[in-house]
């Protein structure tokens, strides 16, 4: 028995002590109950317990208290509580064998549970401890595979070599179109919902409203490709779902920035503040005024710098406030915001289809080349924590196209890197007005915090200037690498360039005009010779600009001698005009200081070339670039009439646009009869040749007096007509040229009646 006991003092392991213990009470009771106590305990009834005690302690108080008690009655009451107290011990009971191995596994249970519970919540902390790691390393994930999808947003290659893509010449005409079709839909829409077109019977109809938003879609692809019947369809599918999300994201960000919790509204509610929206202003656009401070840049530059939506333009909601009440601003507040919202998401569908089917649309605008331009600016140059915030703002402010341009613009600046605008050539799209308006921005922003700063300016100059085609003006002292004398040589060239690219003269030519520049007078002899040898063995072919500064005489003369080649040689178009401007607007020059030198450049060459007999000698700028562009080469004018109408064969006047002015033009072999926009009408028309009378032979012209009421007039009969009329039954047959009240009609019509063969007075 004793190993028996032994063995249980030795094991560990509660389940075996259970087992052997029923073991050993079983032997126990084989033996007579001997070793009972061994493996039993005693077992009180605590309650009858309890009441003897109770009672004993009473029977004693009473008996030591009570006065007058016999001291016989007084033992007895306490040998009566000495046995009351004695007879507890028959109260109790020892644990049977069975109880005690109940007992035995009911603790070892006990003991089982609490180690469970302890392994329990070791698991689970564990668990819970790998799942928080878990889903860190899943949001890391999440955030480097969003960060990947956002910088795929953008055809940037930030490491490796950038080159600017091929742009299609018309690209920039198909943008602005767009542009237009979207502002088009835009008042479409409204007044669809100002005459409530998308509701029917009081519900709204949102299959209406889709149908137009995908009919707007496909407008757009249609410009981008004019011969597909569905474009829509004959796009991948890929470029349609990322087109879809893109959309779908900015929205959601236009909605954030909203102050107005519009995010919350179902579409009926939406469309129902719209239409309020509407209804308040009556039409669309009555709220243009109030759309530049509607657009979502004005609010996402401010969040981007912690700016609470609150405090935005606070200025004017307290004055709004105090005049009209809290009730009525909130209502216009939200009428305006309704209206711009609209706006602002058929601009971001069209925008993204646009992106889909016309290539790089989001970023053939100025704002975002500007924004690349700026990013490369704050590379060159350490940047203070001023510097950065400024240059954030001036980021939030910008109407890009896409809000994920702006992100990504944020992101070069934070760190310091550029959005490499060498990838984009902003010179194929983007008019030389907006790259100045670029050019002088970032001239002001180095001026405000790089002048005194160790940075490379000079590499971010050159840079810029190659660009943008803009001569900076940074405020310093000009850095010019060549001596006068090599300027001048360079300047020479770029006018031969200019002759040879934009005025298309042969190589020939250039020992001809070349000596009659100003620019060659500032080389001596040798040097003109060996120049003009030079240029003359490898002729330049495209159009450069010379390595001269603003301001400095060179410059001066340089401009002039440009624009002297511009007026004195064909062809007389406005491509030359606009050649010259660009110069001008490259160098800083002042444009208008140019355009009235061309103005007298023109009038003067224009002037000397006509006969004293020429009955108008004096014709205005506009109409003289419009008359020299009709010309072929070699061909001078000679006599110049104006007050010309156009006759049908039964001498009915022919009625003409009222913005066209009629010129009759006599050289020595054509008389030409040109239409000439009006000024300042329209500047983007050109001269229109409508008729040309040759001095015999197949297309002659024929003159004949014709009486009126005032005198005699000139009828013009024969030749070749370019134009006919629009309306029915009115075919051009004539040319009346009226008469002159101060001049007698032989006199006033000489030079036209000499050149059809009546007097020969034109050899």
């Amino acid at each position: 028995m004793s190993n028996y006991i032994c063995l249980i003092k030795k094991t560990t392991d509660r389940d075996v002590v259970s087992r052997m213990a029923k073991v050993i009470f079983h032997l126990a009771s084989m033996h007579g109950g001997g070793y009972i106590f061994l493996m039993s305990r005693i077992r009180w009834h605590i309650l009858p317990t309890v009441l003897v005690v109770l009672s004993v302690i009473l029977v004693w108080t009473v008996a030591v208290l009570a006065p007058g008690l016999p001291d016989l009655l007084r033992w007895s009451l306490f040998g009566a509580g000495a046995l009351a107290l004695a007879s507890i011990f028959g109260f109790r009971r020892r644990e049977r064998a069975d109880e005690a191995a109940l007992e035995a596994e009911r603790e070892a249970l006990k003991e089982e549970q609490n180690r469970f519970r302890e392994l329990r919540d070791s698991f689970e902390n564990e668990v819970e401890k790998r799942s928080r790691l878990l889903q860190k390393k899943e949001m890391a994930l999440a955030q480097k595979l969003a960060t990947f999808h956002e910088w795929m947003e953008f055809p940037l290659d930030l490491d490796g070599d950038a080159h600017a893509e091929p742009v299609s010449p018309d690209i920039q005409e198909k943008d602005q179109e767009v542009l237009k079709l979207l502002k088009h839909r835009t008042d479409g829409i409204f007044d669809k919902i100002k005459n409530r077109d998308y509701l029917d019977a009081g519900e709204f109809q949102r299959d209406r409203l889709f149908r137009d938003i995908h009919a707007i879609m496909e407008d757009v692809a249609r410009i981008y490709n004019p011969d597909s019947a569905n474009p829509l369809l004959e796009t991948s599918v890929e470029k349609l779902l990322r087109a879809i999300n893109r959309i779908a994201l900015q929205l959601l960000v236009l909605l954030e920035q909203m102050p107005i919790d519009f995010k919350r509204y179902n579409i009926r509610s939406m469309y129902d503040t719209i239409q309020a929206g509407v209804r308040a202003y009556n039409t669309y656009k009555t709220a243009l005024p109030y759309w530049n401070y509607l657009r979502p840049v004005y609010y996402v530059g401010r969040f981007s710098l912690g700016s609470n939506p609150l405090t935005l333009g606070v200025t004017w909601a307290l004055g709004e406030l105090a005049t009209r009440g809290v009730q009525k601003f909130s209502t216009h507040l939200t009428n305006r915001y309704a209206l711009g919202f609209l706006y602002d998401m058929v601009f971001i569908v069209g925008s993204e289809t646009a992106g889909v089917f016309g290539g790089d649309f989001r970023h053939r605008e100025l704002s975002w080349i500007y924004g690349a331009e700026l990013t490369e600016l704050i590379r060159r140059f350490p940047v203070s924590r001023e510097t950065l915030l400024r240059s954030m703002n001036e980021v939030g402010n910008l109407p890009l196209r896409s809000e994920y341009d702006r992100i990504f613009l944020y992101r070069c600046l934070a760190a310091h890197k550029s959005a490499r605008p060498e990838k984009f050539d902003p010179r194929s799209f983007l008019p030389i007005q907006d790259r100045q308006t670029i050019a002088e921005k970032l001239e002001q922003f180095y001026l405000d915090h790089f002048r005194q700063s160790e940075g490379d300016a000079d590499a971010w100059m050159e840079g810029i200037e190659d660009r943008l085609g803009i001569k900076l003006r940074t405020g310093g002292a000009p850095q010019l690498l060549l001596p006068p004398v090599e300027r001048a040589a360079d300047a020479l060239r770029s006018l031969a360039s200019f002759l040879m690219d934009v005025k298309k003269q042969p190589s020939e030519t250039l020992p001809v005009h070349l000596p009659e520049t100003r620019m060659i007078t500032r080389l001596n002899e040798d040097r003109r010779r060996r120049e003009v040898e030079q240029l003359m063995a490898a002729p330049p072919m495209i159009f450069d600009y010379p390595d001269l500064a603003s301001g400095e005489e060179l410059l001066e003369d340089y401009i002039q001698d440009l624009a002297d080649l511009c007026v004195r040689l064909h062809p007389h178009d406005p491509a030359c005009d606009t050649a010259v401007e660009s110069v001008a607007r490259y160098f800083r020059y002042d444009l208008k200081t140019l355009k009235k030198r061309l103005d007298g450049l023109y009038t003067a060459y224009f002037t000397e070339k006509l006969i004293p007999e020429s009955p108008e000698k004096h014709p205005r700028p506009h109409a003289v670039r419009g008359l020299l562009s009709s010309l072929e080469p070699e061909e001078f004018p000679l006599f110049l009439y104006k007050g010309i109408s156009i006759r049908t064969a039964k001498g009915e006047r022919i009625s003409f646009p009222k913005d066209i002015n009629l010129w009759l033009m006599g050289t020595g072999h054509r008389l030409l009869l040109v239409g000439i926009p009006a000024k300042d009408r329209s500047p983007e028309q050109e001269a229109a040749l409508l008729w040309e009378g040759f001095r015999g032979g197949e297309g002659a012209a024929s003159a004949a007096y014709m009486e009126s009421r005032f005198g005699d007039d000139c009828l013009l009969t024969g030749g070749v007509w370019h134009w006919s009329s629009a309306a029915e039954n009115e075919e051009p047959a004539a040319i009346k040229i009226s008469g002159s009240s101060r001049t007698r009609a032989e006199s006033f019509f000489r030079p036209v009646f000499a050149f059809c063969g009546e007097i020969g007075l034109l050899t």
